[in-house]
């Protein structure tokens, strides 16, 4: 499908003009819509993508297509390859135009290949999203969205690859909830800095089988356990407790509660402040699986004198730590 575009050699009319200030000054690229040019596979199609339909605008020029378009990438005969699926523009022709679809077929590394045209008003590629082809496959493996959002003073993106081609002193992108600043660092060399984040909504703890919410405490209602970000930092919230007779053996580790692994510490599991449970000192750990892990320094209950259902309590609004 051929796209409709404003803003190489000709008029604009004052309908138009309405369009392509607002969206084309944002930001260097941008599309419209959280669906517009969208990337995906094409299901019995070897090698096939669809872009879907939509609008997308770089440097001035805001361009539409009305229906998916389609492209076929290459062969691989071995090992794994990463492409580029990209909207270029050429401003060469006479009149400029037309915009188009394209391939730019990358190396094993996962980056933009450094063959992309990125030469505004002569030829230029807006990524839209990075593919991963493996050898014996003829479906992608992975799919990487590169694609931004940009309005009223603001930039939002799905991938931390896409700061790689937006990177420009002064931008400020958010992805996830993570923002981004484009600074000048020590010897004005510029890069970007994590400026910190948006708190995003909580998410439920999945306590393990042997735990339930706290419910109450002292006779007043608590927050069931969840998990939220704010940037990097992840902060847990309300609290749990046994919910069967328990004992717990010291330099034990006991599993807690699961959460949603996009919230673990990326390295190595993180130590947390420990908590004190019915007066003994009880360590926490974070896990880069997903685990809420629980010790004590000391025997607490043993076989034959366990504590009962809602004895041990676990509150956990003051843990903390980095993803």
């Amino acid at each position: 499908m051929a796209f409709t575009s404003i803003g190489y050699d000709g008029t604009v009319n004052e309908r138009q003009w309405a369009e392509l200030i607002p969206n084309a000054g944002a930001c260097d690229y941008g599309v419209k819509g959280a669906g517009d040019l969208k990337v995906s596979a094409v299901p019995g199609q070897p090698l096939m993508l669809s872009v879907a339909a939509g609008t997308g605008w770089g440097h001035g020029v805001i361009d539409t297509a009305t229906t998916n378009t389609t492209i076929t990438c290459d062969t691989i005969s071995s090992g794994t390859r990463w492409d580029l699926i990209a909207l270029r523009r050429n401003w060469q022709p006479l009149a400029g135009g037309p915009s188009s679809i394209v391939k730019v077929t990358g190396a094993t590394t996962k980056a933009i290949p450094a063959s992309r045209k990125a030469e505004p008003g002569v030829e230029d590629d807006q990524p839209l999203a990075l593919v991963q082809w493996t050898a014996g496959q003829t479906q992608p493996t992975t799919i990487i969205d590169l694609r931004v959002w940009a309005g009223n003073g603001g930039a939002v993106a799905k991938d931390d690859l896409a700061l790689s081609y937006l990177a420009k002193i002064g931008a400020m992108v958010t992805i996830g909830n993570v923002q981004w600043q484009h600074v000048l660092k020590e010897n004005d060399m510029p890069g970007w800095v994590n400026v910190g984040g948006v708190v995003g909504d909580s998410v439920a703890l999945s306590p393990h089988s042997l735990y339930r919410h706290m419910g109450t405490w002292f006779g007043r209602a608590v927050k069931n356990a969840g998990i939220s970000r704010s940037g990097r930092r992840v902060m847990l919230e309300g609290g749990l407790a046994n919910d069967v007779d328990i004992f717990y053996i010291k330099d034990t580790e006991y599993i807690l509660a699961t959460f949603d692994p996009s919230y673990a510490p990326k390295l190595k599991d993180e130590p947390l402040k420990p908590i004190l449970v019915n007066a003994y000192q009880c360590n926490m750990v974070a896990t880069t699986t997903g685990e809420l892990r629980i010790s004590f320094l000391v025997n607490v209950g043993s076989a034959s004198s366990k504590f009962g259902p809602g004895a041990m309590v676990f509150p956990l609004g003051s843990i903390e730590w980095n993803s």
